[in-house]
């Protein structure tokens, strides 16, 4: 088991700095390569995630303003094993902002802010679903059958925005949305809904405030997801022990109430290294370690 995590752990530093090397004008890397273990009171996992957007922008490059993105997800290890699954998409820079045509990735992932779950990606894949994108998960990890989709990122009136629209097995359709705004640098405020149409539509709103100030953060969601009509709410807050060390409490309600504790320590600029514990009153505690590189090159 310790063998299978170090070798996990390796190979997920060197393929960190395979990417830390200098990238041709005009692309770029976005994402995360992270390896886990999980222990339950039942039994002990190991997981290796892989989160990586790859692109071409030729704005960023200095000719016209066509670019584009393909995107992997995968995670491999048992019992959750994910095959290696690609989209991508074809964009246009404008003046008001990116139009993507293809498989673009569903727009409110990328506004609403999600609580972290103790930084574990595979828990955060099962117990984060009510707080955000659902279609982005069912495209990362292909349990949608995708046809096509466009998009729209950019800026109205000082706020990000997205919308996206997805059509998907033929006759169901998608939409997706989301809305942010940045306050005195200090605080973002953000809002979305996603609905999905398959013989009948099902729509749900998200939302979230994220906090910095100073060594503090914090974290505030509240959602109603597809599905239901209740409300699910999440709490986070965060201190930066030092430079490199930060610790992350949580709570979060989705009808039972969940803690979760997280001590992660950053190194080499973009790795990192944490441990955390999630537990609730109506199950056993769940421990993760966790090693991981940000990826975040060109552009």
């Amino acid at each position: 088991m310790f063998k299978k995590i170090a070798i996990t752990t390796v190979a997920t530093l060197y393929a960190g700095t395979v990417f830390a090397q200098s990238m041709p004008v005009g692309f770029y890397a976005d994402g995360n390569l992270q390896a886990e273990y999980v222990s339950t009171t039942s039994d002990d996992y190991t997981f290796g995630i892989a989160d990586i957007t790859l692109g071409y922008s030729g704005a960023g490059a200095g000719s016209m303003p066509l670019g584009i993105e393909l995107s992997l997800f995968t995670i491999q290890g048992d019992p959750v094993d994910f095959d290696p699954h690609v989209t991508g998409s074809i964009f246009y820079d404008s003046s008001y902002g990116r139009f993507s045509v293809g498989l673009p990735g569903a727009a409110l992932a990328d506004y609403v802010a999600v609580p972290k779950f103790g930084n574990s990606k595979v828990i955060g894949l099962e117990y984060g679903i009510p707080f955000g994108s659902m279609l982005d998960l069912y495209f990362k990890t292909g349990d949608a059958p995708y046809d096509y989709g466009v998009r729209f990122d950019g800026m109205v009136g000082g706020a990000d925005v997205g919308l996206s629209y997805h059509q998907i097995d033929g006759d169901d359709y998608a939409i997706s949305g989301g809305v942010s705004y940045a306050v005195n640098n200090t605080y973002t405020v953000a809002a979305g809904f996603e609905a999905i149409n398959g013989g009948s539509t099902e729509s749900g709103i998200f939302t979230s405030v994220a906090a910095e100030y100073g060594t503090f953060g914090g974290l505030l969601n509240i959602s109603s997801p597809i599905g239901t009509d209740d409300l699910f709410y999440s709490i986070e807050a965060s201190y930066n022990v030092s430079d490199d060390l930060v610790l992350t409490a949580g709570y979060v309600n989705t009808g039972e109430n969940i803690y979760t504790f997280d001590a992660q320590y950053r190194f080499m600029e973009n790795a990192y290294v944490g441990a955390s514990v999630l537990g609730s009153n109506g199950s056993d505690s769940i421990y993760t370690a966790y090693v991981g590189w940000d990826i975040n090159y060109g552009g």
